[in-house]
């Protein structure tokens, strides 16, 4: 059994570099050796693992003065971040830290054995993680054959020619970088010239609008001063009045048609136009092969608004209604990402993941709902899900989540 006041036993020739150990985990070993509240956090019995006896103090007193919240669920998504593990507390027999005490276990992570918090790395996801797998496999099967990986670089190429290949690339990239400026520079001359005679055109559109309304108001008043007078006016100006009335209808017509042709052809609006479809397309360029994410969800309308920001951000989707169905589709196909709503028939989100985690203990599992207490987070974490995802969906959140 450790002793709760031992003091840590640092040798300065084992002692790792601080540089290469995360903050997070430097301050949580801190925070185990500052020892001063052992009766809500400290060691475990063994040394080998560490032990939150009350969760509700310790984000109460300790959290906040180390980090700048004091959220126990943070605080857990971040030891799952470096793979960290809760372990499971017996279901019969004795619970020596309490029934509400939280365990957690790494390997490197150790009582009086500083020099192992430099082998903790932050879990790579996604395609990253996959990419790492499938080159340890290409290097195990190259040793396991008796081959040697060998560089792309040809082995018979000397520097000095890998050097002139090198600058005459070099040269390439920077005729062609000089070549995409200028013509830049070009087009940017152009908008600001088309820019400017839009302006003229619209001035002049304006001020003729202006002239014809002073006139009409002008030729309005002589008419109603006529008549009111009870002049007699010869047939020839009865004429010339209602000609002029035509006239001045049609005008405002044609006006009317001019203005919104030369509004649709505002090339500032076309031009941010054109530039909202390219960041689209760059979005959805981001990945060589496209994420593959399950959606589970059973309300239709809520599916289909997800599908529509899921194919925003260039994912491939597939879908499934409860969670008995993502139980079945997890255990026949491989996902980068599962969504998982909460309330569903069937099966419950939560009882979903707690099936899909018996074999399948990889693939980010984020909890899709509008209850996101303190309480419900802790609940979500503890069935095995990754974080937490509020409704109604931001796209913004969403895209972080997925990169």
């Amino acid at each position: 059994m450790l002793s709760s006041s031992s003091p840590l036993n640092n040798n300065n020739s084992n002692s790792p570099t601080s540089n290469s150990i995360p903050e997070f985990v430097k301050k949580l070993f801190a925070m185990l050796d500052e020892n001063s509240f052992s009766q809500i956090f400290s060691w475990g019995a063994e040394g080998d693992t560490f032990v939150v006896k009350d969760p509700n103090e310790f984000a109460r007193h300790i959290l906040p003065k180390h980090f700048k919240h004091s959220n126990f669920a943070s605080f857990v998504r971040q030891l799952n971040k470096y793979d960290f593990h809760k372990l499971r507390m017996p279901e019969d027999g004795q619970r020596i830290y309490g029934d509400q005490a939280w365990e957690f276990q790494h390997p490197n992570f150790k009582y009086n054995r500083k020099e192992l918090l430099e082998d903790i790395k932050r879990k790579p996801t996604g395609k990253a993680a996959q990419a790492t797998q499938s080159a340890a496999a290409a290097a195990a099967a190259a040793v396991a054959s008796g081959t040697t990986v060998s560089s792309t670089v040809p082995s018979k190429a000397s520097p000095s020619d890998l050097e002139k290949e090198l600058k005459s690339i070099a040269l390439c990239l920077q005729k062609e970088i000089n070549g995409l400026k200028e013509t830049q520079k070009k087009m940017t001359e152009k908008v600001k010239s088309f820019d400017k005679k839009y302006n003229t055109v619209l001035d002049n559109i304006q001020g003729f609008k202006k002239n014809m309304e002073e006139q009409d108001v002008l030729m309005r008043d002589i008419m109603n001063y006529v008549s009111k007078n009870n002049f007699s006016v010869e047939q020839d100006l009865e004429n010339i009045i209602q000609t002029y009335s035509n006239v001045s209808n049609v005008g405002e017509v044609q006006l009317e048609r001019l203005s919104q042709a030369v509004g649709a052809v505002d090339p500032i609006a076309q031009h941010q136009q054109q530039q909202q479809q390219q960041q689209q397309q760059q979005q959805q360029q981001r990945w060589s092969v496209p994420p593959r994410v399950l959606l589970v969800d059973d309300d239709s309308i809520f599916r289909r608004l997800s599908t529509r920001l899921l194919q925003t951000a260039g994912c491939t989707i597939d879908v499934a209604v409860d969670g008995m169905e993502a139980v079945k589709k997890l255990g026949t196909g491989k996902y980068d990402l599962v969504l998982m709503d909460i309330m569903m028939p069937r099966l419950d989100g939560m009882s979903a993941t707690r099936n899909i985690r018996q074999y399948d203990t990889w693939t980010p599992i984020i909890s899709m709902t509008s209850n996101t207490t303190d309480q419900d987070i802790q609940q979500y974490i503890l069935s095995g899900m990754t974080d937490v995802l509020p409704k109604p969906l931001n796209q913004v959140l969403l895209v972080s989540i997925i990169i």
